[in-house]
């Protein structure tokens, strides 16, 4: 799967338990329709997790990082359906990441996607971009079971943008720099290959504090 796309969205959250069948169904049956409508927004996922918090993860790809601060997709922001209205307060512990795709390695899509979201140490983040996309992505696709990684690179001002619907939620949280994205055949393969990355000498070196890894099962998927 390739796709002209530099832009990026992700969202990790936890979920009240008491609203996981009314989620799913809007996610899936509304909000995935409805931001893919907004044009620049090519392609939708929705991944749960297979172990601690947050359960949930989801990603967008637009055509480049304006379309996330473009004003057909704020003003979708800013006028929630009622379903939505109902539905952000269920969401716990946002963090939204909106940016760049820096660097994507291999090829299709996996069933299952690790991440890891951290910062990089005082002037370690243009070593720590270079391994990553020069050397470290490339070789995660050696790891068993992995057939595509990512990098993706956060945009402060973009990630924490207010609106109607991120006040409905409680506002956004503060946002690391860095995300790498580990897809494979299954989540036992992801974290592997997110434990090894993390026994890599040139990425733990160039990193402040410990990365935020998750490992997810695919659910759905809209768009090219």
């Amino acid at each position: 799967m390739t796709l002209n796309s530099n832009g990026i969205l992700a969202i990790w959250h936890d979920l009240d338990p008491s609203f996981v069948c009314d989620f799913r169904e809007w996610h899936f049956r509304e909000h995935m329709p409805e931001r893919l409508s907004v044009p620049g927004f090519l392609l939708g996922c929705r991944y749960e997790s297979v172990g601690p918090s947050p359960v949930i993860f989801n990603y967008y790809l637009t055509e480049s990082p304006a379309t996330l601060t473009s004003e057909p997709y704020l003003e979708r922001l800013n006028k929630p359906s009622d379903w939505t209205t109902r539905m952000m307060p269920a969401l716990r512990d946002v963090y939204r990441a909106a940016g760049r795709v820096t660097t994507t390695a291999g090829e299709g899509q996996g069933g299952a996607v690790a991440t890891l979201r951290f910062s990089s140490r005082e002037g370690c983040r243009q070593d720590l971009q270079a391994w990553l996309s020069e050397n470290g992505l490339n070789q995660l696709l050696d790891q068993s079971g992995i057939n595509r990684t990512h990098l993706w690179q956060a945009d402060n001002s973009a990630s924490a943008v207010e609106t109607v619907e991120s006040t409905a939620r409680g506002g956004n949280a503060a946002v690391l720099d860095w995300t790498v994205a580990i897809e494979g055949v299954d989540p036992e393969y992801v974290q592997a290959a997110a434990d090894w990355l993390q026994q890599q000498q040139p990425f733990v070196e160039t990193l402040q504090g410990t990365p935020l890894v998750g490992a997810y099962r695919l659910v759905h998927r809209l768009g090219l």
